[in-house]
């Protein structure tokens, strides 16, 4: 039963995520173990999970914005560009 509480719970979580990451980790867990599940979250429909490292998740995410080219919310409007002004190493101006 409490398995399925959290489920429900995670579950509505999710759908109030625009766009992002999620990382689920075990109730007693501490910062150096495992996560359970790490995914990637777009319009409150998990779109993928089990990605193994958030490294692989951010990656996949800005594969998912460049490829699927969302209309982006504007409360996310810098988002984007800090995202790739980090891994392309320019830094910024």
């Amino acid at each position: 039963m409490r398995r399925d509480v959290e489920t429900a719970s995670n579950e509505a979580d999710i759908k109030k995520i625009v766009l992002g990451i999620h990382v689920v980790k075990h109730e007693f867990a501490d910062a150096t173990e495992d996560p359970e599940d790490i995914g990637i979250v777009l319009e409150g429909v998990e779109v993928l999970s089990g990605l193994g490292n958030v490294a692989l998740a951010k990656a996949m995410l800005l594969g998912l914005i460049y490829s699927l080219n969302p209309t982006y919310p504007h409360e996310l409007r810098y988002t984007f560009e800090v995202l790739q002004k980090n891994y392309s190493g320019a830094g910024f101006a």
